[in-house]
């Protein structure tokens, strides 16, 4: 019969019979939130009461898309939520147990009732750079505190001018003469 007018055809008497009858026998189908849901759509609605006022093979078939259709989505969803649940989870997991294999321990005292921690030891206030002795010396063993290191890079320095046999040899790097 092609699609009904709301109106016109819904309001006879056989229908209106029909649709009682079919809410009357399957109340408990109709309560079912999935069903309830797809009937809350006014297209899903005008369909359902198209297959029970004129039950053709076409009618059925097309409410039957629709509601597959529609309970797919509903799935979908479901899973969709459920697999970002857990996942949330499993991400909490991980992260928990990654955090109590690689504790910040810097900040935490060495001992229960010692003040001292383990970034104290680290830092050394000796090694504090000044601005201002870096922009008055041009000479780089003014800033070499370490004497090892000073005698390394003299070593360094002297074998760098022997292969380069005087070429590209700067002022600013021969201060170990």
């Amino acid at each position: 019969m092609g699609k009904i007018e709301k109106n016109n055809n819904f309001n006879n008497r056989y229908c209106r019979e029909q649709v009682g009858r079919f809410i009357k026998e399957n109340k408990r189908f109709l309560e079912h939130k999935v069903v309830k849901s797809f009937l809350e759509n006014e297209e899903n609605k005008q369909l359902f009461l198209e297959v029970i006022c004129y039950p053709t093979p076409e009618n059925k078939q097309k409410l039957d898309d629709e509601f597959k259709k529609f309970f797919f989505n509903v799935r979908f969803t479901a899973f969709l939520s459920s697999i970002l649940y857990f996942n949330s989870i499993n991400y909490d997991k991980r992260h928990r147990k990654f955090k109590s294999r690689n504790q910040l321990t810097l900040d935490q005292p060495l001992e229960e009732n010692e003040e001292l921690s383990f970034k104290d030891l680290l830092s050394d206030p000796s090694s504090e750079i000044n601005v201002d002795n870096i922009l008055r010396s041009s000479d780089i063993k003014d800033f070499i505190v370490d004497p090892n290191l000073l005698k390394a890079i003299c070593v360094w320095q002297n074998k760098s001018a022997e292969l380069c046999k005087g070429k590209m040899q700067s002022p600013a790097l021969n201060f170990c003469a």
